[in-house]
């Protein structure tokens, strides 16, 4: 019998090797021996309500699992902290299936909405996945954010 905590890192590790694939909650789901429903509400529980892109360099980019910062509780060992400075976000909302919406939203977001755009340009390395919601049963219902760091272009 599997664990939950092994399906997860199953999960987990498939996720990273195709991660400049187009990745299918279904499969992911199957790796971590559950069905996609379970899966994403199992996973918003266990890992957070964020998910944070860092570009490291020109090789790719560091993708941090994340939940708000509690300064009163202890940072269990083998986490990080990592502070994302105040400033002003395009956020562009994601309702459908997470995986191919954040896939298709992202690549508008950069393909599209950035280059085409005479009043904002990026402002970080970094850009930040909100899950506000948990999972629905209804993939189509489910909900979630992309927020990018911008300025105005005369800035």
């Amino acid at each position: 019998m599997n664990s939950l905590s092994d399906g997860i890192r199953n999960a987990v590790a498939y996720i990273e090797a195709n991660l400049t694939e187009p990745v299918r909650i279904e499969d992911i789901a199957a790796k971590a021996y559950v069905s996609p429903y379970y899966f994403q509400r199992m996973f918003h529980a266990l890992c957070g309500m964020y998910g944070i892109c860092m570009d490291k360099d020109a090789q790719g980019f560091e993708y941090l699992i994340a939940d708000d910062y509690c300064p009163i509780r202890e940072i269990p060992e083998g986490f990080i902290t990592r502070t994302i400075p105040a400033g002003t976000w395009a956020v562009f909302p994601c309702r459908g299936p997470i995986v191919e919406t954040l896939q298709s939203t992202n690549r508008r977001i950069w393909d599209e909405w950035l280059p085409n755009s005479t009043e904002y340009q990026p402002a970080g390395d970094y850009s930040i996945e909100a899950y506000p919601e948990m999972p629905h049963e209804d993939p189509t219902e489910d909900y979630c954010e992309i927020w990018i760091p911008v300025k105005k272009v005369s800035e």
